[in-house]
């Protein structure tokens, strides 16, 4: 620093006032940054110990993509998007008209199995008896062997057949298949699916996952089922949760893991997509000791 101050002196005398005053702001230049920096590290030493400014966002606890299992057209939605829906309800009905048909085409060729079956049983019976009593030869008896193993073959290919059109038939209903809210409609009322295309978006956000990343300082800190509060920007509230996941490995990149946080919204007021941060770790049990 005093050479500097005696290179100004220097520069005075020589170039006078101007070459003095840009010497100066050099020299205020060079000893900003680290005034700054001081400043920075003072300002991080007095943040409280028990908050933590980690960035979380929500997400759904479950989610899936629902698609037509059978070629048809969409008949009718019976929620909209963003209606809440029970597990076990109709969400959408496709077209069954044909898949009825077939269905009902299964059922009778099942009964005419069935009555083949029951003819050829009695059949093959009576035959026996016959040739225990020399009545009838080993010829009729085989003969009537063989009918009752191909009325058995096509009862089992009948059965299987309707099966398959009970399926085809009920996969017309797109059932919730866990309680949730219905996020988006991907085709619309009277188009035309395949097989696989898929229809309608649903979420679980019964209950809600906050995700964050730790630094790897931490991992030895936490644990599955310890609770956390999780401050929510959109509302401006606190909620309390468990930790329900803890990854298994270190982000050499950043230095951080991933956990996340099982959150109750049973009340709805929270919705995926929303962000905020880890406001306090604590576990009741231990507090309670």
């Amino acid at each position: 620093m005093n050479h500097l101050f005696r290179l100004l002196l220097k520069n005075y005398n020589s170039y006078g006032l101007y070459a003095a005053g840009c010497m100066l702001g050099l020299c205020m230049l060079w000893i900003a940054p680290s005034n700054v920096s001081a400043q920075d590290e003072d300002a991080q030493a007095a943040a409280p110990a028990d908050e933590y400014p980690t960035k979380v966002v929500i997400f759904p606890f479950r989610q899936a993509v629902i698609s037509a299992e059978v070629d048809t057209a969409v008949k009718e939605y019976k929620f909209k998007e963003g209606e809440c829906f029970k597990e076990g309800d109709v969400i959408a009905l496709l077209d069954d008209r044909v898949y009825q048909q077939k269905y009902e085409k299964a059922k009778s060729a099942q009964l005419e199995a069935e009555a083949s079956m029951q003819f050829a049983l009695k059949n093959f019976k009576r035959n026996e008896e016959m040739y225990q009593k020399g009545i009838q030869g080993m010829q009729d008896l085989e003969k009537s062997e063989l009918e009752r193993d191909i009325a058995a073959s096509k009862l089992h290919f009948s059965v299987a057949n309707m099966k398959m059109a009970d399926l085809d038939l009920r996969a017309c209903r797109l059932v919730a298949p866990f309680p949730g809210r219905l996020i988006k409609k991907l085709v619309q009322e009277d188009e035309f699916v395949r097989a696989s295309q898929q229809v309608i978006n649903i979420i679980d956000d019964y209950q809600l996952l906050a995700v964050m990343h730790l630094p790897s300082s931490e991992i030895n800190k936490v644990e599955i089922g310890k609770n956390m509060r999780i401050w929510i920007d959109e509302t401006r509230t606190e909620h309390e949760g468990t930790i329900y996941v803890i990854s298994g490995e270190i982000d050499p990149g950043s230095r951080t893991f991933e956990i996340k946080v099982l959150l109750d919204n049973r009340d709805r007021k929270l919705a995926a997509g929303m962000s905020g941060k880890l406001m306090k770790r604590y576990d009741k049990n231990s507090e309670k000791k």
